[in-house]
This record gives structure tokens, C-alpha cells and sequence, in this order.
């Protein structure tokens, strides 16, 4: 190794002494120039790597670029369709003014609005003009070519709190249930002839009634448990029934939106709807008997919102209906042993109606003591004579909601033996609340007929044992929630909430009759003592149904609207 840098020294001198003989060197300088040198420059790859970065880059910048121009175009469109949205809504007033102007004719004398049927139905009979529905005409979504039968609301970016849209005739956005759930017409169909609606302008898609049927179930039956639900599930989804099936839907879809945030904005116009289809609807002999029992139960579920929208005066009008229709029917008499016999016959009788089976029987129970309920409210929230009277009932108590549902062959008490039980014993919160509304009625009765002794000249009844015996029916029932039922702060059971609230509010209305019955002559400082003791009762009582109504104020607004008519079980006392 010395050697050869020895020898390769003196080659380095030799060619510096040939090219420049002049320039010194040194042995510093030939052992610089005999090192070798590392490579200069960038790692293997590193070029490469650069331009893939520089390319991802570019590609960033472009996307992003592009994602704004698209935002831009969406604001853009956005803008244009609330234009057209407002000149739709616009056009559409001014048509329907000059449709309500050109309907108006003179016949006889009398004003006739008269209502143009669409294409394809029969003529109705001449009903009122609804009122206009003001909901937005949606124009028909850029997006290539719909189906107006396939038309779905997602298809155009619906949210949830446009549920349903109103249109003119001719618009080209109708949609149908077809398209969602096959026809199931041929599992229920009774063969009862179809009656043609008039155009009620008001087009929901198959998507939203399903949510509005299950919102009804969860929502509004537990409270006004009336309805089979597997039973109407059935005949629901078929595209060819009866008209008093599409009335009982209606009214149940009211229900169910006016209880749902989401479809809130749909209660006005189905309301409007529910009673243009239900109006011209009367007792009619030739009609299937199923009919009839969905029509007083439309009616009964109509006055139900109407009471929770507090149209008191609306709500007793339509209760009004419901009753004389359950009357019509004799649903007041569905136990008596003549019809027992009648139906002993029928059920064995080959093809047989559906009307005898005991499902049906059952839920026509159920519509009397709703509309038995209804009538008692309204009844003693306005001090009006009750229509529905207990001693003419011979209708068996409702079952637990459960055993009706599975279609269990169960039998109730009669309302006068549940009341007068020696041990009294846990029952469907339905027939609590019953019980609690003709104890109330007996009061209001006993205070009428005061007022008409006095009228007549003769002095006031004061029955001592009718009065002990009311005493002694809120006291028991007062028990029998507190102890066989759970306590309002775990219940939750809308109808035990309201029997729980109803209870407290009856001894208010007990002790108001009372005091204003100790007017008679006799010993007036025992009146006076009479009179505190009632006063007191009446304010633990008052107590009582504040603490309940701060607690119904933390529920849920659908919780605390469940109950029916929640708001009469305070303000008729």
C-alpha cells in the first residue's frame, strides 16, 4: 500500500513539473489530490417523490376549487327556487280566489258552493268549500324524468318538516301509495260497495302515513285505546276501501301529527280534510255494519283533538255526533240479554258477518265508553245535562288493552257492579277513569236537580244518604289508586296519569255541590262547620293536583297531551 502511493505520488509530480513546471508542490497537495471524494446531489428517489407530492397538490387545489364553484351553483339554485316558490304560491291564491269566486251560483234562491270532482270519480254531493290549505306548490325537481306514480318526496330533498304537499289538478306531483306497499285489498276486503270522495286536495305519500299509523299506536292509543291494530293493519295499505275507512284514517292521522313535532305543520289541513269527508256521513241502514262503527269513531276521535286543541265549544258539537250515532247503533245495550240471544244465533249461523265476532263486539264497547267518557266531561265542565245516562247502560266494561289486542275471549264487569265491588281489585286504567266521571255525574245531577226543586217552589233535596254514599265513592277510589296502582310519579300509563289527576279533582267538584247545597234552613253554625270542612278537603285536594300538574310540566309535550282531555279534569272544577 506505501508503495503504490509512493509511486502514484511521483506520477502527480511528474504531470504538475509537465504542465506548469513553474508551481510549486507540495506532499500536502498530492495527498489532497490522491482522496477520493463522496457523491454530491439528491437521495435516490427523492425527485420523484417531490413530483407526486407536487401532483397530489395540484390535484387538492382543483378539487377544492371545484367543490366551491359547485356550492356557488347550489346558493345560486337555492335562491332561484324560493323566486319560484314565492310566484307559485302567488299564482296559486289567485287561482284558487277566482275558483272560489266562479263556484259561487245561485240556485233557488240559496248560494251553492259547488266542487269540481276530478277525473275518474264520481260526483259527490255539493259540500262547502274547504279552507284554502296555505302549503307551497313544490316545482317539479331538475333531475331527469319522474314517474309521477314512483314520486317520492326524497327523490327532491324534502326534510321532515314537509311531509306532504297541496296542489292544483293539474299538477304533475301526485303521489301514490302504489308505489310503496303492495295492494293487500285482497287479505280484508269486505266487498262493500266504494263510495267516491271529493277532492280534499290533500295528497300524502305511502312513507308518511306509515310514520303517522305508527305514531298513532305509540302515541295516541295508549290513551284512547279503541282501535285493534293488527285488524287495521290489515285493510290500511289497500288501495280500494270503503269511505268510512278513509274518514277513521284521517281523523287517526290528525291525531297522531298533532301529537309529533315533525308533522305538526300537516294538523290544519288534515283536521280540514277529516271533516269535509266526514260531514256528508250519517247512519245509513243499507251500509255495511262496520261502517257505522268506523264512522262513530271518527267522530269520537275528531271531538278527542278538537277538546286537545281546546275548541271546547267545536269539540261538544262533534261529541254530540258520536253520541247520538253510538245511540243509533244501541251500542248502550250490546250486553243485554235480548242481544245475547241474537248473537248466539248469528254466530252460529253459516256466514256469519264480521260484525259478530268478538273482536268487533269489543271495540264497539270501547267507542261507547269513550264517547260516554266525552259526553260526562264536557258535560260537567259546562254544567250541561248529561245525555248519556248510567242507569240505561247495559254495555260491559272495557278489557285490559292487552287481552283485546290478542283477541283473549275475556269478559268486563258491568259499570255498576265495578263501582259497587265489596273488594275492590286492579282494573284497566280506562274503566278507573270511567268510574271517576259518573261519580261525577251523580254530583252534577244531584246539583241539577236542586236547582229545579228550588224553581219549582219545594225546598232542596238533601239526602243524607245519597251524600254519604258519593263520600264514600271518592274515598274508596281514592284508595284504590294509591295503594293497587303505581304511585304518578312512576306511572306511565297516560290514562292511570289522568285517573290520578281526575280523582283529587272530583272531591274538588264533590265539595264545591256541597257547599252550594248547605243553603237550606236549619242550624246555620253546623252549616258554617260543614261548609270549612268541605273548604278544607277541597284545598288538600287543590294541592294535590298542583304537585301532579308540575309533574305533567317536566314530561315531554307528547307525554303530557297524551291524556285525554287532560286539561278538563282540572278546569271543570
Amino acid at each position: 500500500m506505501q508503495q503504490t502511493r509512493a509511486q502514484r505520488s511521483r506520477r502527480l509530480r511528474r504531470a504538475v513539473n509537465v504542465l506548469a513546471p513553474d508551481l510549486p508542490v507540495t506532499s500536502a497537495d498530492v495527498a489532497n489530490c490522491g482522496a477520493t471524494r463522496g457523491v454530491r446531489g439528491p437521495k435516490k428517489g427523492y425527485l420523484k417523490a417531490l413530483k407526486n407530492r407536487v401532483v397530489q397538490l395540484e390535484a387538492l387545489l382543483d378539487g377544492r376549487l371545484k367543490a366551491q364553484q359547485q356550492q356557488e351553483e347550489v346558493d345560486q339554485t337555492r335562491e332561484q327556487s324560493h323566486v319560484d316558490l314565492q310566484q307559485a304560491e302567488q299564482q296559486r291564491k289567485q287561482q284558487q280566489q277566482q275558483q272560489q269566486t266562479n263556484s259561487v251560483r245561485s240556485i233557488g234562491g240559496d248560494d251553492v258552493m259547488m266542487m269540481t270532482t276530478p277525473p275518474g270519480l264520481s260526483e259527490a254531493p255539493a259540500l262547502p268549500t274547504p279552507p284554502s290549505l296555505s302549503i307551497p306548490v313544490l316545482p317539479t325537481p331538475p333531475i331527469g324524468v319522474v314517474d309521477a306514480t314512483t314520486f317520492d318526496f326524497f327523490q327532491v330533498g324534502l326534510s321532515a318538516g314537509d311531509p306532504f304537499v297541496s296542489q292544483p289538478e293539474k299538477s304533475e306531483m301526485l303521489l301514490s301509495a302504489s308505489s310503496f306497499v303492495p295492494d293487500l285489498s285482497s287479505l280484508y276486503d269486505d266487498g262493500s260497495p266504494h263510495v267516491s270522495l271529493p277532492d280534499t286536495q290533500l295528497h300524502i305519500s305511502a312513507v308518511v302515513q306509515a310514520e303517522l299509523d305508527q305514531l298513532y299506536f305509540d302515541r295516541v292509543h295508549p290513551s284512547i285505546p279503541i282501535l285493534h291494530q293488527r285488524r287495521y293493519l290489515s285493510w290500511s295499505r289497500s288501495s280500494t276501501k270503503r269511505s268510512s275507512r278513509t274518514c277513521l284514517q284521517y281523523a287517526m292521522w290528525t291525531l297522531a301529527a298533532l301529537l309529533s313535532a315533525q308533522y305538526r305543520d300537516m294538523v290544519d289541513p288534515l283536521y280540514s280534510s277529516t271533516r269535509q269527508i266526514l260531514e256528508p256521513h250519517g247512519i245509513e241502514g243499507t251500509e255495511p255494519g262496520g261502517s257505522n262503527t268506523e264512522l262513530s269513531l271518527a267522530w269520537v276521535l275528531v271531538a278527542l283533538c278538537e277538546s286537545m286543541r281546546t275548541l271546547h265549544r267545536q269539540a261538544w258539537m262533534s261529541a254530540g255526533r258520536a253520541i247520538r250515532m253510538v245511540q243509533g247503533l244501541r251500542f248502550h245495550e250490546i250486553d243485554s240479554p235480548k242481544n245475547s240471544r241474537k248473537g248466539r244465533r248469528s254466530l252460529s249461523a253459516p256466514g256469519t258477518p264480521e260484525v259478530d265476532d268478538f273482536t268487533d263486539i269489543e271495540q264497539r264497547r270501547r267507542i261507547f265508553w269513550m264517547a260516554y267518557f266525552l259526553d260526562h266531561l264536557l258535560s260537567i265542565r259546562n254544567d250541561w245535562p248529561v245525555t248519556l245516562n248510567e242507569h240505561v247502560i247495559c254495555t260491559r266494561l272495557p278489557v285490559p288493552d292487552l287481552e283485546f289486542q290478542t283477541g283473549q275471549h275475556v269478559l268486563g264487569d258491568f259499570l255498576s257492579e265495578a263501582m259497587t265491588e265489596p273488594n275492590p281489585k286492579v282494573r284497566a286504567p280506562l274503566n278507573e277513569c270511567l268510574i271517576m266521571v259518573t261519580i261525577c255525574g251523580r254530583i252534577l245531577l244531584r246539583g241539577q236537580q236542586n236547582v229545579i226543586s228550588e224553581a219549582y217552589g219545594d225546598l232542596r233535596l238533601d239526602c243524607a244518604e245519597q251524600r254519604w254514599w258519593l263520600d264514600g265513592m271518592l274515598t274508596t277510589r281514592l284508595q284504590v289508586l294509591s295503594q293497587c296502582y303505581p304511585s304518578p310519579a312512576e306511572a306511565y300509563d297516560p290514562l292511570l296519569l289522568f285517573a290520578h289527576l281526575l280523582a283529587p279533582a272530583s272531591v274538588v267538584y264533590y265539595c264545591k255541590g256541597m257547599i252550594e247545597s248547605l243553603t237550606s234552613p236549619g242550624d246555620q253554625m253546623a252549616h258554617i262547620e260543614q261548609a270549612l270542612e268541605y273548604q278544607h278537603r277541597a284545598l288538600g285536594a287543590t294541592a294535590t293536583i298542583i304537585r301532579l300538574a308540575k309533574g305533567l310540566s317536566e314530561l315531554h309535550f307528547s307525554k303530557a297531551s297524551q291524556s285525554p282531555n287532560g286539561r278538563d279534569g282540572v278546569l271543570f272544577c
